[in-house]
């Protein structure tokens, strides 16, 4: 599937469509809610009463995105998208103060078809639905004894990534627009990101 959306845009006639480049940026991308690659911390004697390290304070760094679509018609456009997010959680022994971080780091790659469904002068609105693959890795640096020695776990994992954003809008003129797309997936439950159409 992937491959046809790579070869579609050399081989289909340029009268059908017309190629087209986009970057955003997107907060609450899936990544903030789902842990693809866990870590499964150990139980310590570090402290006083406690039996297992665990994580909370997790923050998002949101979802950069790029990609490629090509305009097969004036309804539709299919194309290929990267999506780069990271998390990080405190790494905590019940109540403690912090005692490391656990990073996580998600690549993202996504075929996906855009469906325009309105089309003014200079007001579009669209639909996106991608579906892909996420490499995630994770990694957690923590302290392990009461000497301030330090113990590091890692874990790589691959899984089904998506994006359904039901509603998008861009406006502008050809060949630059500015967009914005609200939905749920990898790439952010909100967009704001810019287009380049050649």
């Amino acid at each position: 599937i992937a491959l046809a959306f790579v070869v579609l845009p050399f081989t289909a006639n340029a009268q059908f469509g017309k190629s087209e480049i986009f970057a955003s940026y997107g907060v609450l991308p899936a990544s903030k809610f789902l842990d693809v690659a866990k870590i499964e911390l150990p139980s310590t004697t570090y402290l006083e009463g406690s039996t297992k390290y665990s994580t909370n304070n997790k923050k998002s760094k949101g979802a950069f995105n790029i990609g490629y679509s090509f305009h097969i018609n004036d309804k539709i456009a299919v194309g290929l998208a990267f999506s780069y997010s990271k998390t990080e959680k405190d790494v905590v022994i019940g109540s403690s103060v912090p005692q490391g971080k656990q990073t996580n780091k998600y690549l993202v790659f996504m075929p996906n078809v855009k469906y325009y469904w309105f089309s003014a002068k200079i007001v579009k609105l669209y639909s996106r639905v991608a579906v892909g693959v996420v490499s995630a890795k994770a990694n957690a640096d923590f302290i392990a004894d009461s000497y301030g020695g330090k113990m590091e776990m890692d874990n790589k994992s691959n899984s089904i990534a998506w994006q359904a954003s039901p509603i998008g809008i861009e406006v502008g003129i050809k060949p630059i627009a500015a967009f914005a797309e609200g939905g749920f997936g990898y790439m952010g439950c909100a967009q704001l990101g810019v287009r380049f159409r050649f």
